[in-house]
């Protein structure tokens, strides 16, 4: 019987030690699953990082072209509204209409000078109100239209009736 106790003994560490195996082989296939999916997630976070440091990427070089854009066009009006600043002040000095001056070429104090000196030339100043010989005064009493198409003498007619428009009207 001894050799039974020794036979149930030998069986009883072989089941132990299978045991004991299985579930290290069980251990080992499970933790090298999980590193297999550790991996994988390991590489789609990757894939998901890159995508999106790949976004922000875009983004931060979209906005990079729009400030510098922005730069440009800051630069621009910059340039635009010393050149109206100079004009209108070159025009109040040569006595020309800066209206007119400002959408003459020219940027430099030389060319914008040049442009008003031909403005005076051209087109001298003209009152924004008409002249009159009496300065826009007449007395009470004035001539009247009947009178004017009364006047025998052609020549003066004409004269009156220049002279009194506002009554032909």
């Amino acid at each position: 019987m001894a050799e039974t106790d020794e036979q149930v003994q030998a069986q009883d560490e072989q089941e132990t030690h299978e045991e004991h195996e299985a579930p290290s082989g069980a251990a080992d296939m499970s933790a090298a699953e999980d590193s297999l999916e550790e991996t994988a997630e390991d590489s789609e976070d990757a894939d998901g990082a890159r995508s999106e440091a790949e976004k922000w990427k875009t983004r931060a070089r979209n906005w990079e072209r729009k400030a510098k854009s922005s730069a440009k066009e800051a630069a621009s009006l910059k340039e635009a509204a010393a050149r109206e600043a100079l004009v209108r002040k070159i025009a109040g000095e040569q006595g020309v209409d800066a209206e007119v001056l400002i959408r003459m070429q020219g940027s430099t104090d030389e060319e914008i000078s040049e442009n008003a000196e031909l403005l005076k030339v051209a087109a001298p100043k003209q009152s924004k109100f008409p002249s009159t010989k009496d300065a826009g005064y007449k007395p009470k009493g004035s001539i009247t239209k009947d009178e004017i198409l009364n006047t025998k003498n052609r020549a003066e007619r004409l004269r009156l009736i220049r002279e009194n428009q506002d009554l032909f009207e």
